[in-house]
């Protein structure tokens, strides 16, 4: 059990649970299951029962075995590939950040992804979700896209990535791996009201967005920009503001998420000072992307739960509205 978003009190959040690690599991859970010992002292490892060591577990990730390279996973259709850990940004409702506080990201070897686009191009993979939290940062990206349009990859490939940071260079390769293939390029825009951004800690450049917007739906890339709903300082108001600037580009698609307050972040450790009212409650009528299981903020002191209910109504409305396309 990966417990590394919860500082202290585990086990109560996961009393089925023997043993858990902090950090990435790799190495770590490989040392564990090597032991003769029955409670190994291991970084980043915490045994039910124990006193907590406390730390972090550390994997060198020029070091780690590929899972498609080695066969763990076989030829797919879907596939989730990874070329970096880690995000350069500090969000305080997000949990990607670096189980190592002395880095921010952390790239896989160039010649381990090199490898990997050639099991990618000479397999049954058609469909590519690339979990690092915002693609186009780092040393990589670009040699990703080249490698990808060099073996004319025609599946088809989703990239999260930051608006502000989106380069003519990366858009010229999207643009030529679009002539095989299919790029779908999500931007977690979030809101563009800079109280609400100054609380989440997410800042975002609109003038430098009011550029890229346009290019991307001029070159007939697909997008996707996701928004939050349930930020403190937000109110209807403001959402709607959001989806309209968002609309009025006329990108592929908008959608919504539910602020969730996810254990270890910042947003999490405040939601007392910021008055913030949670619930786990999955019964409510119209709100999409619910998680189980995961506190979701339904009131704060700019809106009301009648009102969460209306934003609701209006990420159900963009949903809808995706579909129909």
């Amino acid at each position: 059990m990966n417990g590394r978003y919860i500082k202290q009190g585990i086990e109560q959040y996961y009393p089925e649970a023997h043993v858990f690690i902090r950090g990435y599991a790799e190495e770590a859970l490989t040392k564990l299951m090597l032991s003769q010992e029955e409670y190994p002292i291991i970084k980043g490892i915490h045994y039910a029962g124990k006193p907590s060591l406390g730390g972090s577990a550390i994997a060198e990730l020029t070091q780690l075995p590929s899972p498609f390279l080695t066969g763990t996973i076989p030829p797919q259709s879907f596939i989730r590939w990874e070329t970096q850990r880690g995000c350069p940004f500090s969000c305080s409702f997000c949990q990607h950040k670096e189980a190592d506080p002395s880095k921010k990201r952390r790239e896989f070897a160039k010649d381990r992804i090199t490898q990997e686009i050639d099991w990618i191009a000479s397999s049954m993979v058609k469909d590519i979700a690339v979990l690092d939290p915002t693609f186009n940062s780092g040393e990589n990206y670009l040699h990703v896209l080249r490698q990808l349009v060099e073996k004319r990859f025609s599946g088809k490939i989703s990239l999260q990535c930051r608006t502000e940071m989106v380069k003519p260079e990366f858009l010229d390769l999207v643009e030529e791996l679009n002539r095989f293939g299919k790029v779908v390029l999500e931007f977690g825009l979030q809101t563009i009201h800079k109280e609400e951004m100054r609380i989440i800690q997410r800042p975002n450049n609109l003038t430098k967005i009011k550029t890229i917007l346009p290019e991307v739906v001029r070159r007939g890339i697909e997008t996707e920009i996701s928004l939050i709903f349930g930020l403190p300082k937000q109110t209807v108001q403001s959402f709607q503001e959001t989806i309209d600037f968002c609309k009025s580009y006329g990108v592929s698609k908008v959608c919504a998420f539910p602020l969730m307050l996810l254990r270890g972040t910042e947003l999490y450790d405040r939601k007392k000072e910021l008055d913030l009212v949670e619930s786990t409650d999955m019964n409510f009528p119209k709100i999409p992307r619910i998680q189980e299981g995961i506190p979701h903020v339904v009131a704060s002191p700019s809106f009301t739960v009648d009102e969460w209910l209306k934003m609701g109504e209006m990420a159900e409305a963009l949903e809808e509205e995706n579909h129909s396309k």
